[in-house]
């Protein structure tokens, strides 16, 4: 390691940090559900007898945060989780998720806590992947989620690889591919899943940033 190259496992979390709280209510499992696209019933109407939230919900919660309004960017929920920001970083994108449903979630809402620590800095093309691993539960610490996420440090350099790279799941045995139309940005933001910077004046540039940097 070049003398002035910065250890990346000084920046790792060996254990987990202590969690913040994140809330949401079923109207927000709805308008998620519908700003996604989705028309099963079950998921677009509190009175169907089998209503759930959409098992990729919980992605949005760190995000999200406790707020009950849409959110800026970058939200305080995220402030208080903060990706480091390494030699040559010009921006930070999202790259990749995983999300395991250990238990469903709650229908009727509810205050939960997530912790997020990262696990590695590794190099990738012309920058760094910076992987996390969280885990979100309910109050009495009861499991419910596990997620993996990583997000892309573009033009990061001058730094010495750490950590794990995240394991890869096996492939699912049934899936389906959906885009969202730009219409449905305001119901995404709505539901927290979205910033200001998505869907709004500001997000054709950002969209067109991150097309250029990949």
């Amino acid at each position: 390691m070049a003398d002035d190259e910065l250890d990346a496992a000084t920046l790792l979390d060996h254990a987990w940090p202590e969690p913040i709280r994140v809330c949401y209510n079923r109207r927000d499992l709805l308008l998620y559900a519908l700003g996604i696209g989705c028309d099963e019933l079950c998921f677009v109407h509190e009175d169907s007898s089998a209503f759930a939230a959409f098992p990729t919900y919980p992605a949005v919660l760190g995000f999200k945060g406790d707020a009950l309004d849409v959110v800026s960017f970058p939200s305080p929920a995220m402030m208080q989780s903060p990706m480091p920001f390494l030699p040559g970083t010009r921006v930070i994108l999202d790259a990749e998720r995983y999300i395991e449903r250990v238990r469903p979630l709650p229908t009727d809402g509810g205050s939960l806590l997530l912790r997020t620590k990262l696990v590695g800095v590794l190099p990738k093309g012309k920058g760094a992947l910076l992987q996390t691993e969280s885990e979100l539960s309910d109050a009495s610490g009861t499991l419910l989620y596990r997620l993996q996420a990583a997000s892309f440090a573009v033009g990061a350099k001058g730094f010495k690889r750490a950590g794990m790279v995240h394991s890869r799941p096996a492939e699912p045995q049934h899936g389906r591919t959906r885009r969202p139309g730009r219409g449905r940005a305001g119901s995404l933001r709505a539901a927290g899943a979205l910033t200001l910077a998505h869907g709004g004046p500001r997000g054709s540039r950002a969209e067109r940033g991150a097309a250029r940097a990949t």
